[in-house]
């Protein structure tokens, strides 16, 4: 009888400890699972660099793309932006992206030359009337070729639109004032770094020096050079009329900012996520776009106002009228391809 007993005993002990493991196993996966899916995943950082500094308006349109792609991932991507040319200068910041040490740099195409010698179009001064003919020669089969040869290169135009507008017109910045062509002969002025920009103001009398942007005010200061070329929305933000009180407007040419990609780091990431940043860059472009007239007109009285500054409007007919041979002569000598000139002047 006892020893029924005691079989009984340790089976209903057993019974009890095999449902007590069963029950630790069974809730195991529960409390892993649990811990995964409430563990944030680590943010994917794209790394962008610009030229001009946080406070300028192109400056917001920046913080403006990082916000919104930080917003719409809900979190995923965060965009570092490094403003004032931390990064390097355009070539460094270029070569940057191909190396994948940095993954979206914003500026002008103008420096996208090296990879295709049409790109160059955006430097010629004069040449296109207006935004909207520009916009017309990069959805042409000519524009659209760039960018197949851009990506070739391991680099992505993002912000298709071509919408984040500089400017949204360039000026003369200069130390004596400039109200003909005449005022621009031996003119010492600051250019960027290209070959056909250069060519174009030395057409027309001057005498352009390279120097990077973020040292144009202290070559102002110093008397290197007696000028700069600037787009008005970025004058007052560099200080330029602290030292050059004289500002003519000439809207040489027409300018945007283009958000260039390392392609591989973008092909990266998910077709949602891909969509985002294309579509927040287009975004950031609108915005600075609706914000800047306001700007300028605020930016302008306030040279005014504290730097004496001076403003004049100049006929540019008689410096296009020079430059249409230019023109000419760069298709001719194949520095630009044929058929340009065409959809420019069509």
């Amino acid at each position: 009888m006892f020893w029924k007993k005691s079989i009984c005993v340790n089976l209903l002990i057993m019974f009890m400890v095999l449902i007590c493991l069963g029950g630790c196993q069974s809730k195991e996966p529960n409390i892993q699972s649990t811990t995964n899916e409430n563990t944030p995943k680590e943010p994917v950082i794209i790394k962008m660099g610009t030229k001009m500094s946080e406070e300028s308006i192109e400056g917001q349109g920046f913080k403006k793309f990082a916000e919104l792609v930080e917003e719409r991932t809900k979190g995923e991507i965060i965009v570092q932006v490094y403003p004032s040319e931390q990064l390097g200068d355009a070539m460094t910041q270029l070569d940057n992206l191909q190396l994948g040490t940095q993954d979206i740099y914003c500026e002008g195409a103008a420096y996208l030359s090296r990879y295709d010698k049409d790109f160059g179009v955006e430097s010629i001064p004069f040449l296109f009337k207006d935004h909207d003919t520009k916009r017309e020669f990069y959805y042409s089969e000519i524009g659209q070729k760039l960018s197949e040869n851009l990506i070739e290169n391991g680099l992505k135009i993002i912000n298709d639109k071509r919408n984040f507008i500089r400017g949204p017109y360039n000026v003369i910045v200069s130390k004596k004032p400039i109200k003909s062509i005449e005022d621009v002969k031996g003119l010492r002025l600051r250019t960027f770094d290209s070959e056909i920009y250069m060519k174009a103001w030395d057409k027309l009398g001057a005498n352009p020096i390279v120097i990077a942007w973020t040292e144009a005010y202290l070559a102002l200061k110093q008397n290197t050079v007696d000028a700069v070329t600037a787009p008005i929305s970025l004058v007052y933000n560099m200080k330029f009329t602290e030292v050059a009180p004289y500002v003519t407007t000439t809207n040489e040419f027409r300018q945007d900012v283009i958000f260039i990609m390392n392609n591989d780091r973008f092909e990266s990431f998910t077709e949602v996520q891909r969509q985002i940043i294309i579509d927040s860059a287009n975004d950031a472009g609108d915005y600075v776009t609706e914000q800047i007239n306001g700007f300028v007109e605020s930016e302008i009285e306030r040279m005014k106002s504290e730097h004496n500054a001076e403003f004049y409007e100049m006929d540019t007919e008689p410096f296009r009228e020079i430059l249409v041979e230019f023109y000419q002569e760069l298709e001719d000598k194949g520095e630009i391809s044929e058929g340009i000139l065409g959809i420019v002047f069509e």
